[in-house]
C-alpha cells in the first residue's frame, strides 16, 4: 500500500492459504502496518500461484494483479490544522479590535484635549 506518487510505502504478507482445486476460493485477510492516511491510499495485489509437482513437468502458471484504491482522511492532522488557523484568525481579529479600540480612545482624548484648549477664553490663557 502506498499513498500518493508512492509515498510511504508499507507491504504486507498473507499467512499460509491451503491448497485450492480449480473454481474455489478463499478470503484471505492481510493487515499492513505503517500505512499513513495521505487522503487517497493505493494497493496493489500480486497473487502468485504454485501448481503440485507432476512427475515429469510442472506446469507454470500466471501470477494475478489487481490495484484498489480508497479514501484515508487524515483527522486527526485535519483537526490540528483547522484549530491552528482558527487561532491565528482569532489573534488576528483580537489584535485588530485592540488597535481599533486605542484609536478610537486616541482620537476621543485628543477631540477632548480640543474641546477643552477651544473652551479656556483667551484672556485666561496663559501668555509665555
Amino acid at each position: 500500500m502506498a499513498g500518493p506518487f508512492g509515498w510511504f510505502r508499507a507491504d504486507g504478507v498473507a499467512a499460509d492459504v491451503p491448497e485450492l482445486l480449480p473454481g474455489e476460493s478463499w478470503p484471505v485477510t492481510v493487515r499492513v502496518d505503517g500505512v499513513v492516511p495521505l487522503f487517497h491510499v493505493g494497493a496493489d495485489v500480486l497473487l502468485l500461484g504454485e501448481l503440485p509437482e507432476v512427475e515429469g513437468a510442472t506446469p507454470g502458471v500466471a501470477p494475478v494483479t489487481a490495484h484498489a484504491s480508497g479514501w484515508a482522511v487524515p483527522w486527526l492532522h485535519l483537526t490540528v490544522v483547522v484549530l491552528l488557523a482558527a487561532g491565528v484568525v482569532l489573534a488576528v481579529r483580537r489584535r485588530r479590535t485592540r488597535t481599533r479600540r486605542e484609536d478610537a480612545r486616541v482620537r476621543e482624548a485628543v477631540e477632548r484635549a480640543l474641546a477643552e484648549r477651544a473652551a479656556v477664553p483667551e484672556d485666561e490663557a496663559v501668555a509665555p
